[in-house]
């Protein structure tokens, strides 16, 4: 009975006239208790939302909860300064227990903080490769500008050191916040890096790696691996008693490091697996000019080589001369999804690229500084990507 009653009491809706004229006095009777029970609920609401409202404690109010000082609670909320393990413990057991966050992104946008990043790589005009990082600068920044972080992009050519001597030490004059750098010219990064250091300039690196560089992050590729995947990938698909050839375009690997490492890591791969390969090296100018062609046909010169493996994004070169030659039967490897491999790749006479994903790489260095500067987040030291080794088959899902 009680359950018929309940919906005309507070909505008046029952159709058999037996009952309406039974429940009527019971619906003006309980008219008040309506009313009550609205209230009941409205407060309810009101309680359970003040509740769950997450305070928003001041440093003042969390030492006093830790039993320390207000210097203590702001060196263990800003990671600076020397505090004692036992005060630290403290400290991040109320922080832990109040659930602490503070609004850093109001504290930064209140105090109209601006923060400048300057991205330092090689010039895109000579290697399309580049486009890509830039790529990834550019979208970066768009989320980076939402926090006032300004993004620069400085450029230097890969075969002039001089020039990257002068672009870094310029850049000194006016030190920036933060820098993005590829460091493709070891020696004189490392004194570009301890003068960063000197000046207490956060910097992450990407695509080449440099060992106690004291760099907040690196991100790219474990590039010795990357030599011994390729090398692993040749010697799969090798002509049997024949030379293999490592090809290095524009970059000297004496000073590139990105380029040693490959070249070590593809050399070991052979020398650990008691292949009894030739190898050969042989460096690439895009300077040369007309040359570049009569240096490619002397390698092609005599019938001896069983496959090539050209370290950077450049194998379309060759790979341009074995189609105009006819000479699609010698294996061929490289690195990178620029249109002019992708296009000899689906032709064949590319074998397998390696992705170096050059988007990815600079989007999170742009995004891990600009986290950092902003909201002082801390950042892994390493963020290795992924050996992508991409064919003819699969070249849809990268693209």
């Amino acid at each position: 009975m009680i359950t018929k009653l309940w919906p005309a009491v507070f909505f008046g809706k029952i159709h058999n006239n037996v009952l309406v004229h039974n429940i009527m006095p019971i619906k003006f009777a309980l008219l008040d208790f309506k009313w009550y029970i609205f209230f009941i609920l409205l407060c309810h609401f009101y309680l359970s939302k003040r509740y769950l409202e997450k305070k928003n404690y001041t440093i003042k109010e969390i030492a006093k909860l830790a039993e320390v000082s207000r210097g203590t609670v702001d060196r263990i909320l800003h990671q600076r300064g020397n505090v004692s393990e036992k005060a630290r413990q403290k400290v991040e057991g109320i922080l832990k227990r109040i659930d602490y966050s503070p609004n850093i992104i109001a504290r930064s946008l209140k105090a109209n903080k601006r923060s400048r990043i300057v991205a330092i790589l090689p010039s895109n005009e000579k290697d399309n490769y580049w486009n890509q990082s830039i790529n990834g600068i550019l979208e970066a920044a768009k989320k980076a500008n939402e926090f006032n972080v300004t993004i620069e992009i400085k450029k230097y050519d890969i075969a002039n050191v001089d020039l990257f001597s002068h672009l870094i030490d310029k850049l000194l004059e006016n030190p920036p916040n933060g820098i993005l750098l590829a460091p493709l010219f070891y020696h004189e990064s490392l004194d570009f890096l301890a003068k960063c250091i000197a000046a207490k300039i956060p910097y992450v690196l990407f695509n080449t790696h440099i060992e106690d560089s004291q760099s907040l992050c690196f991100i790219g590729q474990d590039l010795f691996a990357s030599g011994r995947v390729s090398a692993d990938l040749l010697n799969r698909i090798k002509i049997p008693g024949k030379k293999m050839l490592i090809i290095h375009f524009d970059e000297d690997p004496a000073i590139a490091n990105h380029l040693k490492e490959k070249e070590i890591g593809f050399r070991q791969y052979f020398k650990e697996k008691g292949e009894k390969a030739e190898l050969q090296t042989m460096r690439l100018s895009s300077k040369q000019g007309n040359h570049v062609e009569e240096k490619i046909a002397e390698i092609f010169a005599h019938d001896d080589l069983g496959g090539i493996y050209v370290s950077t994004s450049k194998a379309h070169v060759i790979a341009d001369y074995l189609k105009r030659n006819s000479l699609h039967h010698i294996p061929l490897i490289g690195y990178d999804l620029i249109d002019q491999n992708i296009r000899f790749l689906k032709s064949g006479e590319i074998n397998f690229l390696i992705n170096q994903n050059p988007k990815r790489q600079t989007y999170l260095g742009i995004s891990y500084l600009s986290d950092f500067l902003v909201f002082g987040k801390k950042i892994d030291r390493t963020n290795l990507l992924p050996l992508d080794i991409i064919t003819v088959e699969n070249l849809a899902f990268y693209l």
